[in-house]
């Protein structure tokens, strides 16, 4: 009887753990996707509680306000660009809307072949830097493929960056795989922007300058 409530024990145990273990992951995930300044208005709410002082609540209210800013700020831009309409696309019209897109802001491009490639459907070049583009259009997750794909792309073409541009979002695996290999990732919500702003732009030179060392740097 002992021996089976040890057994017992033992398997409780195993199962916290994994279950802890699991949550902890939740946790350091939801962590990963959340904007600066949310965590620095928990942080700030947790000392404002702890020492009780007004000052700190003030300050707490105000990110909570930037943080209900910035994230307007973001919806405003999701909803100018009408980027539904991407979602419709196939890769080849996707790749062709972004061939247009790169040629309104100030790139030059070079499209590659087809089929065979090599992980680039673009060579951009912008005052002399050339980069290796890969198009992913997309209803899930771009994985650590695409990222893969256009490492070995900007080798390939001889070119200084390389780059994802996708409709949709990336993965954790694909985001932290593009940090170490320096590959810059554009997704939905930079489409967004850049689109928004384009369009309210009364200067397409001015802004064409301004979009492509945008897209160039970050």
């Amino acid at each position: 009887m002992r021996h089976r409530d040890s057994d017992a024990l033992a398997f409780r145990a195993i199962y916290l753990g994994l279950r802890g273990e699991f949550r902890v992951r939740q946790t350091l995930r939801s962590l990963r996707s959340t904007s600066g300044w949310a965590v620095a208005g928990v942080v700030w709410l947790v000392f404002a509680l702890a020492f009780r002082s007004w000052i700190l609540f003030a300050a707490f209210g105000a990110l909570t306000l930037l943080t209900v800013a910035g994230w307007v700020h973001s919806q405003y831009y999701l909803s100018r660009a009408r980027l539904d309409d991407l979602d419709e696309m196939t890769g080849w019209e996707f790749e062709r809307w972004l061939e247009q897109f790169f040629k309104r802001v100030g790139f030059d491009v070079m499209r590659t072949p087809y089929r065979g490639d090599f992980g680039a459907d673009f060579v951009l070049t912008w005052n002399g830097i050339k980069i290796a583009v890969q198009a992913k259009r997309s209803r899930r997750q771009v994985g650590v493929a695409a990222v893969q794909e256009v490492v070995a792309a900007k080798a390939y073409y001889d070119c200084e960056r390389a780059m994802v541009v996708t409709n949709g979002y990336f993965s954790d695996q694909a985001i932290i795989l593009a940090r170490a290999n320096g590959v810059r990732m554009r997704f939905r919500d930079d489409l967004a922007r850049e689109l928004a702003m384009l369009d309210a732009s009364r200067d397409d030179a001015s802004f064409a300058r301004a979009a492509s060392a945008r897209v160039v740097a970050r």
